[in-house]
């Protein structure tokens, strides 16, 4: 019986020790104003580092894998964030990661992102799809696209590079202009059915 109790001691530091020393990395996906949890990855981050005292560089550590994470599975999230109620992950809305280290300690604010919502639409006939240049197809941007001829008194003007802007409302391209559609010039597209939205993160 003494020497049950004498090896007791020495075997419940090591128990606590585990307990007491680890600290989970937390990482959030949150969406802005309000402050709303949309995806959780603290999973996929894994790691819970054995520590007395969480320092900033721990904390930057944590925000790091946060990062990491993040960037693995960028696209994969955006599809997930397609299916929320659009109130919930509406197009253009400023998402952010949070992350902490332990349970009680401050979250440190990461990257900022956007959530760019698009619906995918049907072209009309006579316009291409941005998405994939086909005449009549489906664009998973939303945008629709027509070459027109230069007007006689800019075909002797120098022309810039392709792919210019020309305001909102389109782009220098070869030896014409593109427009984008709108629903005034008659490149109005049609939501497809059922009704299909892509996400994609930026930047």
């Amino acid at each position: 019986m003494k020497r049950l109790l004498l090896l007791l001691p020495a075997c419940l530091p090591a128990l606590s020790l585990a307990v007491v020393l680890e600290k989970t990395c937390h990482c959030d996906l949150v969406r802005n104003q309000p402050n709303q949890v949309l995806f959780n990855l603290t999973t996929s981050v894994n790691w819970r580092p054995k520590l007395w005292v969480v320092k900033p560089s721990d904390q930057n550590d944590c925000r790091n894998k946060c990062d990491v994470a993040f960037a693995d599975k960028k696209q994969l999230i955006g599809n997930a964030l397609c299916s929320y109620p659009l109130a919930l992950a509406p197009d253009q809305v400023p998402i952010t990661l949070h992350s902490w280290l332990g349970e009680n300690t401050q979250t440190y604010t990461g990257k900022t992102y956007v959530l760019n919502r698009r619906q995918v639409v049907q072209c009309p006939a006579d316009w291409r799809s941005n998405s994939n240049n086909q005449m009549g197809g489906i664009a998973e941007d939303s945008r629709c696209k027509k070459e027109f001829a230069l007007p006689a008194g800019l075909l002797s003007v120098p022309r810039p590079a392709d792919g210019t802007p020309i305001g909102t409302w389109g782009f220098w391209w070869g030896d014409g202009l593109v427009a984008w559609n709108t629903a005034d010039n008659g490149g109005n597209p049609q939501p497809v059915s059922p009704q299909q939205f892509k996400c994609v993160i930026t930047p």
